[in-house]
């Protein structure tokens, strides 16, 4: 719920409550004073409210000041988090692992695929995991995400590679269809992070 939802809520609330009370004590209290002139009650009457809304105006400015500090904490919690742990600690190392993975693999599978060694990009890919492993400490489903993505280009790259070499792949005919090639990997990679990085900036 939003700051000014919940102020919004709180303000109806306190209407609510308050106002009933107060038009029940002026009642009350005008009934208890039949002395009184015509002019002083209605003056006593215009006390109450005038009174009443005083106290509405000081309840909102004390609402206001709590929800603005609530919300400045909130933000500086969420800038902490994106500055901090996306930006300056995961994000650079998986950065890094990415563009090595392309800038070695992704022309070599589209024109040279006999050429390359699956351990060898194996390994590379485990260094791309790990990376990706401590992302776990803001989301886990975002690291879940992000190795389901790894695995299909593996399966596209394992794919391609072995069949160049002469490889019957006729049992991995049945994986064709999720796996992911470089471009559409880096697309949905990329696109998953983006969107867990606007969910995690101060708006």
């Amino acid at each position: 719920m939003k700051k000014g939802d919940i102020l919004a809520t709180f303000l109806s609330m306190l209407f609510a409550f308050i106002f009933p009370v107060v038009i029940f004590l002026c009642v009350v209290l005008f009934l208890q004073a039949p002395s009184l002139s015509l002019l002083q009650k209605i003056s006593f009457i215009q006390l109450c409210f005038t009174s009443f809304f005083s106290l509405l105006a000081v309840c909102v400015s004390f609402a206001a000041v709590y929800f603005s500090r609530v919300d400045r904490e909130h933000d500086r919690n969420r800038s902490v988090t994106d500055e901090f742990w996306f930006r300056t600690l995961l994000m650079p190392k998986l950065h890094l692992a990415l563009n090595e993975l392309i800038t070695k693999y992704q022309q070599l599978v589209e024109d040279y695929p006999a050429q390359i060694d699956l351990e060898e990009f194996e390994a590379d890919t485990t260094r791309m995991r790990q990376a990706i492993t401590q992302f776990a400490l803001l989301n886990r489903k975002l690291v879940i995400d992000l190795e389901l993505f790894l695995d299909r280009l593996e399966q596209y790259v394992s794919h391609r590679s072995l069949k160049a070499e002469g490889y019957d792949v006729s049992e991995m005919k049945k994986d064709e269809e999720t796996e992911l090639s470089f471009p559409a990997f880096v697309e949905v990679f990329l696109g998953l992070l983006y969107e867990t990085h606007n969910s995690l900036s101060p708006k």
